[in-house]
This record gives structure tokens, sequence and C-alpha cells, in this order.
């Protein structure tokens, strides 16, 4: 049976750098603040083509290698919005959406 099986895959890596760190690499060195390291606020994404896979074919697992809490974790979703989104992406034709930069 087709639902018998499981596709794993690997096809995209995301990494946030730290915007606190020590200097010099140990415990005692200065604390140096990178802002330009931050994610921007507005990073909000969907990790799944609207007009390619508009039906949700895909799964996804996020697997946080540091500490995190409600306000600062690497998750963030639009409650409801996986019922919108195909007809989202119908309403929306590839290439008219502004893509945002920094």
């Amino acid at each position: 049976r087709e639902s018998d099986r499981l596709v794993v895959s690997v096809d995209r890596v995301g990494i946030m750098r730290p915007t606190r760190l020590r200097s010099g690499g140990d415990a005692a060195g200065a604390v140096v603040e990178r802002p330009d390291w931050r994610t921007s606020r507005n990073w909000l994404h969907w990790d799944q083509n609207p007009w390619a896979s508009p039906e949700f074919e895909g799964m996804q697992g996020l697997l946080g290698l540091s500490p995190a809490s409600a306000s600062s974790g690497g998750f963030v979703t639009v409650p409801g919005f996986h019922r919108e989104f195909a007809a989202w992406g119908r309403r929306c034709p590839e290439g008219s959406v502004p893509k945002r930069t920094r």
C-alpha cells in the first residue's frame, strides 16, 4: 500500500547565527553584539510552494540544536492558514508576489 511508505530526505537546512557572543571564544571574553546578524522580524514564509504543491503534499520537522523558549523559538505558524493555502495560490499567481529583501 502507498500509505505504508515513508520517504525521508534532508533537502534544506537553515541556520540562524547568535547575535550575542563572547569575544575570544571563552566565557571570560566581553559580550559582542551583532545586530546585523539578527533575523528580520518580517521573515514569515512558508516551506512549501503554493503553486507546485497546493495541497500540502509534504511534511517537515524542526530540530533545535540549542535551548529555545516561546519567545525565542524557531517555529511560528499562522493558525488556520493551511485551509487558505491553495486558494491563496490561485488568487496570487506565481510571480505576482514581490520578493522581500532586507
